[in-house]
């Protein structure tokens, strides 16, 4: 009993120093990665219709094979079926890349979209836990070419960030960015 009375500040604030979160006020373009979810995107709507940005970027990632067999849907359609239904304009997205299977990438990709339509300034929202990845990476390969990026964390219904560590989903999603992160600290 005491010892989870103690270890539950520890772990709230472990979550809070993992998390990465940009203010920012306005940007060229909001940037969707492959594995963005419906928190994800309506956030990015929302600062579309807010004015906060003026381009929607999808990056495309890597179809699976059962998507492939006909099987499952891909969700870029849907995303864009659910953008150009909040009245965003064709004109204002931008899909890019092809078969972007990991985070780096998709920052490489980006990367050459930005420098070939000089855009300056980008926002990237994510997960929490992914946050800290992100971020790690807009500042080695974005920041240096001149692009700002502010990463954004959207909240997950699938848990809690003050109490992550009493669902599966939540659990599963810090291990996986902790072994992320090493991963990029080594390969990148």
């Amino acid at each position: 009993m005491l010892a989870g009375v103690f270890w539950q500040p520890v772990l709230r604030a472990t979550a809070r120093a993992w998390i990465v979160t940009d203010e920012f006020t306005s940007a060229e373009a909001v940037v969707l990665g492959d594995g963005a979810g419906r928190q994800t995107l309506g956030r990015s709507l929302e600062w579309v219709r807010e004015g906060k940005v003026q381009r929607m970027v999808l990056l495309r990632g890597e179809m699976w094979p059962t998507d492939r067999a006909g099987i499952t849907t891909p969700a870029l359609p849907s995303r864009l079926s659910h953008i150009h239904a909040a009245g965003v304009p064709e004109s204002a997205v931008a899909l890019v890349g092809e078969e972007l299977a990991t985070m780096h990438s998709e920052m490489v990709a980006l990367l050459g979209w930005a420098q070939s339509n000089r855009v300056t300034q980008v926002v990237l929202p994510t997960a929490p836990f992914a946050t800290r990845r992100m971020a790690w990476l807009a500042r080695r390969m974005l920041v240096p070419a001149g692009v700002r990026a502010s990463v954004v964390s959207v909240a997950m219904p699938e848990y809690a960030v003050d109490e992550w560590w009493r669902t599966k989903d939540g659990l599963l999603a810090f291990e996986q960015e902790c072994v992320l992160m090493l991963y990029y600290w080594c390969r990148y």
